[in-house]
This record gives structure tokens, sequence and C-alpha cells, in this order.
């Protein structure tokens, strides 16, 4: 069985990005973090994707974007 601490991390990233991407879908969202996968894996073998590997592609995007939040700038975004 696959430990459960995993999950809240991985969501609260998944999160941060997309309060501030909210004009995304979330199918839209996975899409575009996904087009950071290597050139040996593509977007619709997401289902294959192992947890560590799909947080490494959440990381890469959120610094390619630069804007992963800080927890004041979440919650001012939330509250609008």
């Amino acid at each position: 069985m696959r430990n459960p601490a995993r999950i809240y991390p991985l969501l609260n990233k998944i999160g941060d990005i997309w309060i501030n991407n909210s004009q995304l879908r979330f199918g839209q969202l996975i899409y575009v973090i996904l087009s950071n996968l290597d050139d040996d894996v593509y977007a619709d073998e997401m289902f294959g994707i192992e947890d560590d590997k799909f947080e490494t592609l959440i990381d890469a995007y959120a610094k390619k974007s630069k804007k992963h939040l800080t927890n004041e700038d979440k919650n001012s975004k939330l509250k609008k």
C-alpha cells in the first residue's frame, strides 16, 4: 500500500499553482503541467506516472512559471 502522507503535500503544490492560474480548468492545469514531461514520456501516459515523478513535474512547472505562492499570497487570493 502506498503511504497516504504523500497526498496532501502533492495536492497543496497543485493548489498553489492553480490559485495563481485560476482561469484554467483543472484538466487544463494538469495538461499544462504534463506538457513538461521528458521526451520519452507522453501526456497520454499519465496513468502510469509515479507520484514522485508527477511531483517533480509540478515543481518544475512552479519554478518555470515563478508563480508558486506564499501562504499569505494564497490566502489573499482565496478571499477575493
